[in-house]
């Protein structure tokens, strides 16, 4: 189940981003039984001329969320790294958002976080709340996510 989510999340971040800004996309299977990268069909495993290449990296048992992360930033060869979680569709010309957000910081080290929509299970189309849409987020100092 988690792998449909996978696929469908790596298809999206595919269609929704320039060829030109996307250098790879890592996809960390955290111990999953069965393995991600066999949910996966041959044309994103394989690769095609023109989009990026799907590459797995792989934990034989779950290591948790901060070392699978840190396992696909370990291994990124790109200059920017941006993290997914596997429910996620980003919209249309997010990378153009997150670079012009990292260049007005002006600082390599920002961390930019996108407005967190919903998403139908079923469709995987973004579900509109009647003006949530554009909603923030943050964390307070006892860590809760808000």
């Amino acid at each position: 189940f988690e792998g449909q989510f996978a696929v469908k999340t790596v298809e999206a971040i595919l269609s929704r981003t320039k060829p030109s800004r996307l250098h790879e996309v890592i996809v960390v299977d955290d111990g999953s039984k069965p393995r991600l990268e066999i949910e996966f069909p041959p044309h994103l495993r394989e690769g095609r001329p023109g989009v990026a290449p799907v590459r797995f990296v792989r934990h034989e048992r779950t290591m948790g969320l901060i070392t699978a992360k840190k396992s696909g930033g370990d291994a990124a060869r790109g200059d920017v790294i941006v993290f997914f979680d596997c429910h996620v569709s980003p919209r249309e010309g997010w990378e153009e958002a997150f670079l012009k957000q990292m260049k007005r910081a002006g600082d390599h080290r920002t961390v930019v976080v996108p407005t967190i929509t919903s998403l139908d299970p079923d469709t995987f189309t973004e579900i509109m709340h009647g003006g949530s849409a554009g909603t923030g987020c943050y964390f307070t100092w006892n860590a809760d996510f808000t």
